[in-house]
């Protein structure tokens, strides 16, 4: 399926299709949320960001798509970032129950509070600073056909019905998941701790451009908590 016909309800095929459809999902759900997005993000922006969300979302229900994603060499980094955002796990949880497009526009209230949270200064800044460039630069070679139709704000006249990305079973009957006692906005498992760095691995402590990037973000002490992690 190409990335302008891609419909987000569709049955998974493999780890990777899994990722795709729930970053489909997600990235409707920004465009389509009542925000003011910053010049900085553009497409291809936006479908990095999609990507690596549904990526950490997702990573510790799959290890095919945790070694997806570890393929890029700044994702641990990122995933701190994301950890560290209150909102963001609900955002990703109710586009990944979403049954169709009428249940999207929740998760677009949803991404309201992650920017409401996050601020459109620090994701102009995030989104337009040289760590996230050389990440996007990564993540198009490797998923560059992004679905333009769901950049629109119109509702793409797709089919609906499929399983939850999370995974969790659905009836045949009527599409409705089986509850798991996993609510919407659960926070996703405490990160792993921390692999032991290869000798071929990057020294992100030492990299320039991720300590500038951190103080444009956080305070001070809150850079030293983060680097010393």
């Amino acid at each position: 399926m190409s990335g302008s016909d891609a419909n987000p309800f569709r049955t998974p095929s493999d780890p990777r299709d899994r990722l795709l459809m729930l970053a489909e999902r997600l990235i409707h759900s920004i465009v389509t949320a009542p925000v003011r997005l910053p010049q900085a993000a553009t497409e291809e922006a936006l479908w990095t960001l999609a990507v690596t969300v549904s990526g950490w979302w997702l990573k510790s229900r799959s290890v095919e798509i945790d070694g997806l994603m570890q393929r890029y060499p700044s994702i641990d980094f990122l995933w701190g970032l994301y950890n560290g955002i209150r909102a963001l796990p609900g955002f990703a949880a109710t586009a990944s129950n979403a049954l169709d497009f009428a249940d999207l526009p929740e998760a677009g209230k949803r991404f309201v509070e992650v920017m409401n949270e996050v601020g459109p200064d620090k994701l102009r800044t995030a989104l337009g600073s040289d760590f996230f460039k050389s990440l996007q630069s990564k993540v198009l070679a490797d998923f560059p056909q992004f679905p333009r139709a769901l950049l629109r704000p119109s509702t793409p006249s797709v089919g609906t019905q499929s399983a939850a990305v999370s995974g969790s079973p659905v009836r045949a009957a009527d599409g409705v998941p089986i509850a798991s006692g996993r609510v919407v906005a659960e926070r996703p498992p405490e990160a792993q701790a921390k692999r032991a760095e290869s000798p071929a691995a990057p020294a992100w402590t030492a990299a320039q451009q991720t300590v500038d990037l951190l103080r444009t973000l956080y305070p001070e002490p809150t850079v030293r908590r983060i680097l010393k992690a």
